[in-house]
């Protein structure tokens, strides 16, 4: 009788766990000309498959995180564009917090999580396509430190 429940609970937790996973899924990214900083780790919530689904019409929340970002940095600018049949189209996107976290940056933070909410447009055309982000975090008008990582998506 036992052993019966025991594998009752065992192929229950193998088909629930799955379907309720928190975990982050990592995306595959390309640097496409970092400086000072080095991207560890992109994820976007929702998906869990190597080329994520971003449907039109529909926002999404990428999770960038760097091995550190360095102190005095008290902005950053944004710049999000997908390469459709060899057109760059602009992104809507939009940061949580100024920085990306609290702001003004005044110590070595060390793998951030930083937030980004990305916006498909309902306008793009359906396919693969590579989702590029750029980010200058700047102290003052200077511009310090920059990522630029390109992710492999498919449009719906």
């Amino acid at each position: 009788m036992a052993e019966k429940c025991f594998v009752k609970k065992c192929v229950f937790w193998f088909i629930l766990v799955p379907c309720v996973s928190s975990e982050k899924f990592s995306q595959s990214f390309i640097d496409c000309g970092s400086y000072n900083i080095h991207v560890d780790d992109v994820s976007i919530q929702g998906c869990d498959q190597a080329t994520c689904y971003l449907y039109r019409g529909h926002s999404y929340n990428f999770i960038i995180t760097p091995f550190f970002i360095d102190p005095y940095k008290d902005s950053v600018e944004v710049d999000v564009k997908i390469l459709i049949r060899g057109a760059l189209f602009n992104i809507n996107s939009k940061l949580e917090e100024p920085c990306g976290l609290p702001c003004p940056i005044a110590n070595r933070v060390v793998e951030p999580e930083i937030p980004i909410t990305i916006d498909i447009g309902t306008n793009l055309l359906r396919g693969s396509a590579p989702l590029i982000i750029n980010a200058t975090y700047k102290n003052g008008p200077i511009g310090a430190s920059h990522f630029c990582i390109s992710i492999p998506v498919y449009i719906w």
